[in-house]
């Protein structure tokens, strides 16, 4: 099963992940965790035959790995 946590269609995880990721704001992750936190807490109550979870990154494209150092 493949799934994400939130859509990035909501303009304030939009701004989260950005604030995360460009502009190197460390307090976004902590209302980003709790999203993934209470995800991974309804798939336990919701698919409670569901052993195994892996959290994956999306990798970057080779030209915004190479921007970024």
């Amino acid at each position: 099963m493949l799934a994400a946590a939130t859509s990035y269609d909501d303009p304030v995880t939009q701004r989260l992940i950005w604030r995360l990721k460009y502009e190197k704001v460390r307090s976004a992750a902590i209302p980003l965790a709790y999203i993934l936190e209470h995800y991974l807490q309804y798939l336990e109550v919701g698919l409670p035959n569901i052993r195994d979870v892996a959290i994956v990154p999306i990798p970057l494209h080779r030209f915004r790995e190479r921007e970024r150092g």
